[in-house]
């Protein structure tokens, strides 16, 4: 469902049911991993949940409809064919949206954020090289001692899910990373709590897709307005009726 800012989207039982049965999963789950399809379809109509696939397609979404093109939810783009393995994730809307996602996403996303947007302000600029920052799990879990493991090492795939926040990193199998600050923290410097970087996120998305279409079409000619369908039509007859009128009134050859 298309919607223009998340914030102001009412959720009803149904989809309030679905989003806190997929992240209740994710936090349950030893590896943090989001459930696949085919166990949130099976588990949603056990409790009674008649659509599933149509209360997911129902949950509001600025931007794209499908999963091509820019687009923001309170989970991942959800494509027309919904393959059984396809991973449903949350995103942080959805934890403004459902209290019991804060303290595992939300609320830690926000502080590793503002770190970040901290680190790209104060690294040491040259006129001669891209300046690039750079963040890893040990750091973090230094900055922040008292943030578990396992939410730490789930911070690369949280910003991939997020509106111009997505950025390359590498992982290793002992769940340690490293991974590239992306240069557009700063759109975020001033947002404090959820509602203020869901407000921003949504923002953004809106002024990319603007952007994006005043470069679509800029250089082409301005479109001449269609003609009144009404007058078009009457021009028409009228033409040919003058037209069948000099047809008689010419003397027959021959």
């Amino acid at each position: 469902m298309s919607v223009h800012h998340l914030t102001e989207a009412q959720l009803d039982r149904q989809q309030c049911a679905l989003l806190a049965m997929i992240g209740t999963q994710q936090a349950a789950d030893p590896d943090g991993q989001w459930p696949m399809w085919d166990w949130v379809d099976h588990k949603a109509k056990s409790f009674g949940m008649e659509d599933p696939r149509g209360v997911l397609d129902s949950l509001p979404r600025i931007g794209s409809s499908g999963s091509l093109g820019l687009s923001y939810g309170f989970t991942t783009a959800v494509p027309r064919i919904l393959a059984a393995d396809t991973r449903i994730a949350l995103t942080v809307a959805a934890a403004w949206a459902l209290e019991e996602a804060r303290s595992d996403l939300g609320d830690p996303f926000l502080r590793v954020l503002h770190h970040m947007i901290t680190l790209w302000r104060s690294a040491p600029r040259s006129p001669n090289e891209v300046t690039r920052v750079t963040l890893t799990s040990g750091d973090l879990q230094g900055a922040f001692p008292h943030m578990r493991a396992r939410i730490i090492r789930l911070v690369p795939e949280h910003f991939s899910r997020e509106p111009l926040l997505s950025t390359s990193y590498s992982k290793q199998q002992d769940g340690t990373w490293t991974m590239d600050v992306p240069r557009d923290v700063r759109r975020y410097e001033h947002t404090t709590d959820l509602l203020g970087y869901v407000s921003e996120a949504c923002r953004q998305v809106h002024q990319v897709l603007q952007e994006a279409g005043r470069e679509l079409f800029a250089g082409r000619p301005t479109p001449t307005p269609p003609l009144d369908a009404v007058l078009h039509l009457g021009a028409s007859r009228t033409a040919l009726l003058k037209w069948l009128w000099h047809q008689k009134q010419e003397p027959p050859r021959g």
